[in-house]
């Protein structure tokens, strides 16, 4: 059984900032519903403000990849993912830096 320690822990972290990003979610109307009550929902902000914090996988120009949890890899050099989420760009309110907040 592998026991991990600081060295492990940094570099499961390496390359990976932690971050708090405030996003805009859209919002679905299920089952059958009047098109009046449809619109007055629409016309009130039908819409979900979201905050995920994770570590950033990966950032493109058009989406941040974060998960919030990290486990090393047991078959490959690469590390296992929890509940890893794509975020859209376009759908971002704000990202806020982590990394500097959490002990070395």
């Amino acid at each position: 059984m592998h026991t991990m320690n600081e060295v492990d822990v940094k570099k499961l972290r390496s390359d990976s900032r932690l971050v708090e990003i405030v996003w805009i979610d859209s919002a679905g109307h299920n089952g059958w519903m009047d098109e009046d009550q449809i619109l007055l929902e629409v016309s009130a902000a039908s819409y979900q403000l979201c905050i995920t914090v994770g570590y950033v996988i990966i950032e493109t120009p058009k989406f941040y990849l974060l998960a919030p949890s990290l486990a090393s890899g047991s078959y490959s050099r690469s590390r296992l993912l929890n509940d890893s989420i794509s975020i859209p760009k376009v759908a971002v309110k704000s990202v806020s830096d982590l990394s500097r907040r959490r002990s070395s």
